[in-house]
């Protein structure tokens, strides 16, 4: 909230180092670029996406259309692409993090809430607050997956091991996949109606983690 960042060097102790007014919702970290990116809903000046070099001081990121809230946030290594998503399906990208281009839009009148870059399927993925995913090879148009099997109901976010994607939505669902296109509900989510706000991969301990309503961790 306030668009306030904070910066910890062993997640204990932590300083906040910024206030960029609006909300902030996702940050990514580019080590071959060697920025951190972060976005969420429009600054007072209009940007809705912000960069740092060093996580202290940070600017606004330029571009024809950063001035909607942007929800989804990822990036592509193998690419050197940044994908950042948000209100009215609208999709912008960038190579360099600072200057943004906006995609087609995917007009549906949904809202895209988060994105990733897959390396098992080389390809982007976004959700969206209908229950729908779509996939990309690079910026191509995107396609929407066959069997999301969320129904009608959000996916707020992906992670992804060296083996599956996950997917995880309000009404405690979460789904599975391969290829980005073909998706299984879980079958013992264990979070019940709850809904699931996040998730993330481990390498460390070869675990998904898995966060939401209520303070439940799955």
């Amino acid at each position: 909230e306030s668009g306030k960042i904070a910066t910890s060097p062993d997640g204990n102790t932590w300083t906040q180092t910024a206030t960029t007014g609006g909300v902030l919702y996702r940050v990514v970290v580019s080590e071959s670029q060697k920025l951190i990116i972060a976005s969420g809903d429009p600054q007072s000046s209009g940007s809705s996406i912000v960069y740092s070099s060093d996580g202290l001081t940070w600017s606004e990121a330029v571009g024809s259309a950063v001035s909607t809230d942007i929800q989804g946030l990822c990036y592509s290594k193998s690419l050197n692409l940044y994908l950042a998503v948000g209100g009215s399906k609208v999709l912008l990208y960038s190579s360099n993090g600072t200057e943004w281009q906006q995609l087609a839009l995917i007009d549906d009148g949904q809202v895209a809430k988060s994105a990733i870059y897959s390396e098992l399927t080389g390809k982007f993925i976004i959700c969206d607050s209908g229950g729908r995913i779509y996939f990309a090879s690079g910026l191509e148009q995107f396609a929407e997956a066959a069997t999301p099997s969320f129904g009608s109901t959000q996916i707020n976010d992906f992670a992804e091991s060296g083996s599956v994607i996950i997917a995880v939505g309000n009404s405690g669902k979460i789904a599975y996949s391969t290829d980005g296109n073909t998706w299984t509900q879980a079958a013992t989510p264990s979070v019940g109606s709850d809904s699931v706000r996040g998730c993330s991969w481990c390498e460390e301990i070869q675990r998904f983690v898995a966060v939401g309503d209520s303070g439940k961790i799955a």
